[in-house]
C-alpha cells in the first residue's frame, strides 16, 4: 500500500532490523522484505544530531537523520516522542494510522476498522480506544 501512496519509500537500516527481528511476530515484515520499491539505507549519525535526539530510540534517531539527508517531504513515524522531535525540526509526519486514512480516501482499502483491530491484536500497536474511535469516526465508520 505504501508504494501506491508514495513515489519513494526509504527506511533506515536500524528500523529495518527492528521490523525483521519481529518477522515471526509481524508477518507483514517478510512481505516488505520482498519489495523492490522499498529502499533500506544505512545512516551515518552526526554527533550533534545524536546528542539532540538522545532521548529517542536508535530507529527513530536514524529515521530522522535519513529524512534530513534525503530532504524528505514526509516522515512516517509512530512513536510520540519521535513524532514530536521530527515536527520540531520542521518535518511533516504521519503514522501508520494516517497512512490507513489516506489509503481509504484513495480507495485502496474499504474499511480501516479491521486493520486497526489487527494492528492492536497482532501488530504490536498500542492504540487507545478513544483514538481508535476518533479514527473510525474520521473514516466514516462510526
Amino acid at each position: 500500500m505504501l508504494h501506491e501512496l508514495y513515489d519513494q519509500v526509504y527506511i533506515s537500516q536500524s528500523t529495518w532490523r527492528e521490523l525483521i527481528v519481529g518477522t515471526a511476530r509481524y508477518p507483514s515484515s517478510y512481505m516488505l522484505s520482498q519489495r523492490e520499491w522499498l529502499h533500506v539505507e544505512e545512516v551515518e549519525l552526526d554527533t550533534q544530531l545524536a546528542r539532540r535526539l538522545q532521548h529517542l530510540d536508535p530507529a527513530e534517531i536514524d529515521s530522522i537523520a535519513l529524512a534530513i539527508r534525503l530532504e524528505a517531504d514526509l516522515l512516517l513515524i509512530d512513536e510520540r516522542l519521535g513524532t514530536h522531535a521530527a515536527r520540531e525540526m520542521g518535518f511533516t509526519t504521519t503514522g501508520a494510522v494516517g497512512v490507513l486514512l489516506l489509503a481509504k480516501e484513495e480507495g485502496l482499502i474499504d474499511k480501516i476498522g479491521p486493520v486497526l483491530h489487527e494492528m492492536r491484536t497482532t501488530g504490536g500497536f498500542r492504540l487507545h480506544d478513544r483514538f481508535v474511535n476518533k479514527v473510525l469516526r474520521d473514516a466514516g465508520e462510526r
